[in-house]
């Protein structure tokens, strides 16, 4: 009679070992004598039969993760020069848990390295304009059809699969859900021509404004700006005052935009 008992309470510490918890977020791996299984065990209480000597489990947390990536020197299908930072979103993919499990050690390395030569492919198509939004008034960065142009290339080079809502891709186990562009920097001659147009917009109003030359406006805006040492009323004493004060605080209005 006490083997009996100490059969089922052998038995019963068993069982109570094979309960094992999955945390919320996370999913298990099932092991069988140590060898990963396609079984995948969600969160809640899960049986693993004579734990942790038959079977067991790796527990994979799924919440989402993101990593940062810095290109110093791209170039446009102009040749400007642009600087590009961002980041990408992503999470594991519970479908492909033993491809993540596979790949942890590299995925991130190479999620970035995918992700910075579809920029680089995508940005090839597009010009300085495109970068800033002087065409349309919206940067490349702010561009929905960027993100997805980047993420298709991604996708083709890792045989994903698009969906309406993020990029699966089965190779790595992971799941692509945003990027998110977070710098866009002019560099050396595009940075220059960058800073020059916004002014050249502020003169051609000037222009309008006042009905006068390019080459006045110009002497406006400097003598404003310090740069000629001369004062506003000696620039063109025909102008109104009440109109060259507005072309003052037009000019004022920029300089504070501008810092």
């Amino acid at each position: 009679m006490r083997l009996d008992l100490i059969l089922l309470g052998v038995l019963l510490l068993l069982l109570a070992r094979s309960l094992r918890y999955v945390p919320p977020n996370h999913v298990a791996v099932v092991l069988l004598f140590g060898q990963r299984t396609s079984w995948v065990k969600r969160e809640g209480l899960s049986f693993f039969p004579f734990f942790p000597f038959v079977f067991s489990g790796i527990i994979i947390d799924m919440r989402g993760q993101k990593e940062s990536f810095n290109m110093e020197t791209v170039r446009t299908g102009d040749k400007s020069e642009l600087e590009i930072a961002g980041q990408v979103f992503w999470s594991p993919d519970p479908e492909h848990a033993i491809a993540y499990l596979n790949n942890e050690g590299i995925l991130r390395a190479r999620l970035v390295s995918d992700v910075q030569q579809a920029l680089l492919d995508w940005l090839r198509t597009a010009d300085l304009d495109d970068a800033f939004g002087r065409k349309d008034g919206k940067a490349l960065g702010e561009a929905e059809d960027m993100a997805t142009g980047v993420v298709q290339r991604v996708a083709q080079r890792e045989t994903g699969r698009l969906t309406p809502t993020n990029l699966q891709m089965p190779s790595l186990g992971i799941i692509v859900t945003r990027l998110n562009v977070t710098l866009i920097r002019a560099k050396g001659a595009a940075q220059t021509e960058l800073e020059f147009y916004p002014l050249g917009r502020l003169i051609q109003r000037l222009t309008s404004l006042l009905s006068i030359s390019t080459e006045k406006a110009t002497e406006i805006v400097q003598v404003e700006s310090g740069k000629v040492e001369k004062r506003i009323h000696e620039v063109s004493p025909t102008i109104r005052p009440e109109v060259m004060k507005a072309a003052v605080d037009m000019i004022r209005e920029f300089k504070a935009q501008r810092r």
